[in-house]
């Protein structure tokens, strides 16, 4: 039976699992087993489990599968998947509410997957959550009786330029006229960095983070010594400093202690190397960084990619652009111009559902600013796909 106080269908369920729109530091199973969310795994548009390629942490042990999610326990023997073989690969069983349920999931193979009850975990009332559902695809799919790929093509080249441009004033925002020049783009660089690794919830709080360090950073010269520093002011209740910190959507490696953490390192190494070395026209000063990253500082692939992207070669633009070095200046729009792949599964989600072709054409960064500054806000009358469509 349907809880009363769920009245919606299982795919609200399973994008809240995709998009991770609960808390997750303090899951439990029914059991009392503590559960990690590594990765919460790829949606199944076909026959058998919900999600596939998932890594869930239960007491502490890492295990990959697949993962179930159905409104209350009972789901499960409704649909049958105790006699479908391709349920013995589900590690986790999820559902929305267990209630004064008694039903018991068992895999074909006659062993209990692990159930997970998401109702305590959920911050948002499940009516903001469903409207949240609503703007995550792109609007004109199901007004569109075909898409113009070339169109499509021809808007995400005119975004990727435009989210250049877009980044260069982002960080412009942020530049310390009152400091010396190295200092000023140090600190809108850095300022860049930190916004960025709160994403997706976080841009704010880590903003406020970076404003409290910046006073003491060149006297913490260490980098343990900073990075205790930073977690003290990011993390510390004492004197009303504690900074409102989201945990909600959070995979493990966004976090924000883990991110204070990778930040910490970005600082240091930025205000501690030669100002020169910024300076090279051939943009080797991103790897420099990067290699003198302490092991635990340094991001996942993923999340250096889009700081190398969005806000290095954006900062490198503009500081050739503030001293006229025109070969860094040059070479920073080269290679934002130049970058194909790197896309975020979040970034791409919409528009794959939508039934636009992704390719190398198309895999770039300026789709997440299509995205967000055209298709969720509806400024389709700017956008070359609609005009093509509505002019075939």
């Amino acid at each position: 039976m349907t809880p009363p106080d769920y009245p919606y269908d299982e795919s609200l369920l399973q994008w809240i699992w995709q998009h991770l729109e609960f808390d997750t530091r303090n899951l439990a199973t029914e059991c009392g087993q503590k559960v990690d969310i590594v990765e919460p795994g790829e949606q199944n548009k076909g026959a058998g489990p919900d999600f596939f390629g998932s890594i869930i942490r239960i007491n502490g042990v890492e295990v990959h599968g697949d993962v179930e999610l159905h409104i209350v326990p009972e789901g499960w023997a409704r649909h049958g998947h105790s006699s479908s073989d391709s349920y013995n690969r589900v590690v986790l069983h999820v559902v929305y509410d267990y209630g004064n349920s008694s039903a018991s999931a068992f895999r074909p193979d006659g062993t209990r997957p692990p159930l997970l009850v998401l109702k305590p975990a959920l911050q948002k009332p499940l009516r903001q959550l469903l409207e949240r559902q609503g703007v995550s695809s792109v609007r004109c799919a199901s007004n569109l009786q075909f898409i113009n790929q070339q169109a499509f093509e021809q808007q995400i080249e005119h975004a990727h330029a435009e989210y250049f441009e877009y980044k260069v004033q982002f960080l412009l925002e942020r530049y310390k006229p009152d400091l010396s020049l190295p200092n000023a783009w140090r600190y809108l660089f850095s300022a860049g960095l930190f916004h960025t690794l709160g994403i997706p919830s976080n841009r704010d709080q880590m903003e406020q983070l970076h404003a409290r360090a910046i006073p003491a950073v060149e006297e913490l010269r260490g980098i343990d010594e900073l990075a205790n520093h930073l977690m003290d002011l990011a993390f510390s209740t004492g004197g009303g400093r504690a900074i409102d910190w989201t945990h909600t959507g959070m995979r493990p490696a966004s976090r924000p202690r883990k991110r204070a953490e990778q930040a910490a390192g970005f600082l240091h190494v930025i205000y501690s190397m030669p100002f020169k070395t910024f300076l090279d026209p051939d943009l080797s000063s991103w790897n420099r960084v990067i290699n003198s990253l302490p092991a635990p500082a340094c991001p996942g692939r993923q999340m250096l990619n889009i700081l190398e992207h969005t806000i290095y070669l954006p900062a490198s633009y503009l500081l050739g652009d503030l001293l006229f070095a025109h070969k860094l200046k040059r070479n920073a729009y080269r290679r934002w111009r130049s970058i194909r792949g790197g896309v975020p599964y979040e970034v791409a989600a919409p528009f794959k559902r939508s039934g636009f072709e992704l390719n190398r054409h198309t895999r770039k960064p300026g789709l997440a600013h299509q995205f967000k500054r055209y298709c969720k806000p509806g400024n389709c009358h700017r956008c070359e796909v609609f005009k093509k469509a509505i002019t075939s």
